[in-house]
């Protein structure tokens, strides 16, 4: 397997965020107090992902909510808020503007191999992509080169990076009793509302059939004896899932089942959806689960992350997440509001080997880390 390539993302003055320098690989955490800018970070991913196709006006107006209290409550007047991702020797950095009720979308983007200029716009509409002028419109810059008759391998790796960000959020539970629309079949919903519908589309095709078998290998480790396969039942433009357990030839419907079994189903199906090299975020992924199935459900997120070169992201308030890091509390980042730039990994805020004599789960739980006072 290829080394995986090196990622980082930088964002300044955003909400709660003053200074976030962020290189995640691998499976791993972030923690901290309630407030701290977890979801916020989650959230930009998803807003840079939605900007590829949707403009950053819209992005950030579907994603963030629009632009109130868009900037960080201490930055400077003159201080711009800027989002830049790295990729490689890439570097791709676009500014946020507010603008009436979301950002202005002429503003100044860029993107950087090495010391090489790729391209550049600037806020007042003057964009350099090499030697050619091109028209500034309610487009990135990326998505304009994309769309226009000019090749640029470095345009089209960030670009293809980014649409490879996928951030889950707030499991619709309710909605998903009564099924998924059968239309739906594009992408998995970030907060798992055609779950089922993706599912069947994984099971009945053979080369996302890894993506089903995933799913389903998950919820029999979380659920033994409850859980030995599912079917689904289709009518109209709805599609219902039903549940077979072991050695019982009729089967339940998935609507019936308990909020962690439908919980854990949105879960896995977040890991599954993930593209080869692209990254996973999910916010809170212990909600509504016992801590048997967080412990299954890390298991599959690590293999995930090994097998296919995927980055999963998880904030969470949970010890029986924090406890499964025991052995590589490296993997765990600390967003604190005091301390930028953030989020700081976990080994350089405590000494390894004092780590080592406790569970991480009890350090958090106790305050030792990432508690409200900021003195963790």
């Amino acid at each position: 397997m290829t080394a995986m390539s090196h990622f980082a993302i930088h964002i300044d003055n955003l909400r709660g965020l003053r200074q976030l320098r962020w290189s995640p690989s691998g499976v791993c955490l972030l923690v901290g107090a309630n407030g701290a800018g977890k979801s916020t970070v989650l959230l930009v991913l998803k807003m840079l992902r939605a900007a590829v196709d949707r403009g950053l006006a819209e992005a950030v107006q579907l994603t963030l909510g629009g632009a109130h209290a868009l900037k960080h409550r201490d930055a400077l007047e003159d201080e711009p808020i800027t989002i830049a991702v790295e990729l490689d020797g890439l570097r791709w950095a676009v500014q946020l503007t507010p603008r009436g009720a979301s950002v202005d979308y002429l503003t100044t983007e860029s993107l950087h191999d090495g010391d090489r200029v790729v391209f550049h716009r600037d806020a007042l509409g003057a964009f350099a992509f090499g030697a050619h002028r091109l028209k500034a419109g309610e487009q990135l810059g990326l998505r304009t080169i994309l769309d226009s008759q000019f090749e640029s391998p470095e345009v089209e790796r960030i670009a293809a990076f980014l649409r490879r960000i996928s951030v889950y959020h707030d499991p619709d539970l309710y909605g998903l009793r009564g099924g998924s629309n059968t239309a739906q079949t594009r992408h998995l919903h970030s907060r798992g509302g055609n779950a089922l519908t993706m599912l069947r589309q994984w099971q009945q095709r053979r080369p996302d059939r890894h993506r089903y078998e995933l799913v389903l290998s998950g919820l029999r480790a979380a659920f033994p004896g409850l859980v030995e396969d599912l079917d689904f039942i289709e009518a109209g433009q709805t599609l219902a899932a039903q549940i077979y357990r072991p050695g019982v030839e009729a089967p339940d419907p998935l609507g019936f089942e308990a909020n962690g079994v439908l919980a854990m189903l949105v879960n896995l199906c977040d890991l599954a959806a993930a593209d080869d090299g692209g990254i996973v975020a999910i916010d809170e992924p212990e909600t509504a689960l016992h801590p048997f199935a967080v412990r299954a459900f890390a298991r599959h997120a690590d293999r995930l992350a090994r097998n296919r070169d995927v980055r999963v992201m998880l904030a969470t308030h949970s010890t029986v997440l924090l406890d499964h890091f025991d052995a590589t509390p490296g993997q765990v980042y600390v967003l604190d509001r005091e301390r930028w730039p953030g989020p700081t990994r976990l080994t350089d805020l405590k000494n390894a080997e004092w780590l080592r004599q406790f569970r991480l789960g009890s350090l958090y739980s106790e305050g030792q880390i990432a508690n409200n006072d900021s003195r963790g």
